[in-house]
């Protein structure tokens, strides 16, 4: 038992240790690209989720996971801009349809993609590239030049900054900044009737927190969204992340980092609790006593009687009777022996046949007589003995 449980200690420290150095290790970055709003790596949404607020003049923002055709409806009789960032948007017919009204409604919409496909841009001809080719863009660690809307210059590492607008509609877009080889990388289309405007970026990953944090390339962002209306903004991230809801009653806790831990904590102790507890215990082993040999004491105890009393002839009277009762059962002869008998006796017994006459010859003088010594009663015993 100490051997167990120095066992189960040592386990303990070791899982607490561990626990612990994964509390306050240093976590090292997820370069994954969400735009999430929450989202504190590189290429995370935090900061913008921030910075709107200056940007415009604390007016209403709001930030959503619904789709395009969900914040048509919502915003029918409101004039709110809404961006949109992702890797790649795909534009279905639903979201073609909605992004027509919500532009003829008056409100701008933002979209901000490095890959954009969709039957409605490409009705327009809108189509992007890279700029380095697949494997100049793995290997490269140069800078690309963006010129902004002022022409101000900013660098931004290749891979945050690779993608332009290869074709599109030089009669229904004004490309606003671009690229050091001169292609476009934001494009506006004003819709003259409402006076709302589509913009399209091909350069995303500015937004995101490592495009905001090098030098002073905010500025370049800030231009960007400048352009839309200050009456308020509506950041949906359902094109990059989808439905942020929860499907299953673990998916809180999970992300939340206390909760996290919490929840690993419990579960971890539940399973070395089945552990340590699964192993089969063994019951206290009850200790009997060994049963003792009444018999034997009934016998010791009369003996003593017979023994104290000196009732000599009795107790050689009882045990001729159960020698007698001997040669009947085992030997089969009755209880008064004949010539014949006696012979058959010392076959059986394998014994000298003047012996067994002479025991014979013993118990007729102790059943004639009055009184038996020790000697005799002892001598009697012996003789009675060799026969089992």
């Amino acid at each position: 038992m100490a051997k167990e449980k120095i066992f189960q200690v040592v386990f303990l420290l070791v899982f607490a240790g561990y626990v612990l150095l994964k509390l306050f290790a240093p976590k090292p970055n997820d370069w994954t690209v969400t735009f999430y709003k929450k989202d504190k790596n590189p290429y995370g949404g935090f900061i913008l989720s921030e910075r709107l607020y200056d940007l415009f003049n604390n007016n209403h923002v709001i930030f959503s996971d619904e789709t395009l055709p969900e914040l048509e409806e919502l915003y029918k009789e409101d004039d709110h801009s809404i961006l949109v960032l992702s890797s790649n948007f795909s534009v279905s017919e639903t979201d073609s349809l909605a992004i027509r009204s919500i532009l003829d409604q008056g409100s701008s919409i933002f979209i901000g993609a490095e890959y954009i496909r969709g039957n409605f841009l490409d009705t327009l001809g809108i189509f992007t590239e890279r700029f380095l080719s697949l494997e100049d863009f793995l290997n490269t660690e140069d800078s690309v030049l963006i010129r902004g809307i002022d022409s101000s210059e900013f660098y931004y590492p290749a891979k945050s900054a690779n993608y332009y607008f290869s074709e599109y509609s030089k009669s229904m877009y004004e490309p606003l900044a671009f690229n050091e080889e001169g292609y476009p990388v934001l494009l506006s289309c004003r819709n003259e009737e409402s006076g709302a405007s589509l913009f399209l970026c091909s350069i995303p990953l500015i937004f995101t927190n490592y495009g905001l944090l090098e030098d002073e390339n905010h500025r370049l962002a800030s231009s960007f969204l400048s352009n839309l209306p200050y009456s308020g903004i509506t950041w949906t991230q359902y094109y990059q992340l989808g439905r942020n809801e929860s499907s299953t009653p673990f998916r809180y806790l999970l992300s939340q980092p206390p909760l996290k831990y919490a929840l690993f904590l419990v579960v971890s102790s539940l399973f070395m609790i089945v552990i340590f507890e699964s192993k089969r215990k063994q019951r206290p082993i009850p200790v009997y006593e060994q049963l003792r040999n009444t018999s034997l004491e009934f016998i010791k105890v009369i003996g003593n009687l017979y023994f104290e009393k000196r009732e000599n002839r009795d107790l050689a009277l009882k045990r001729i009777s159960l020698f007698k009762e001997l040669l009947k059962n085992k030997y089969f002869v009755s209880n008064t022996p004949d010539q014949d008998s006696v012979l058959k006796i010392a076959y059986k017994s394998d014994l000298d046949r003047d012996f067994v006459i002479s025991v014979f010859s013993r118990i007729n003088q102790i059943e004639s007589g009055k009184s038996v010594d020790d000697n005799a009663l002892k001598a009697l015993v012996l003789d009675l003995d060799q026969f089992g």
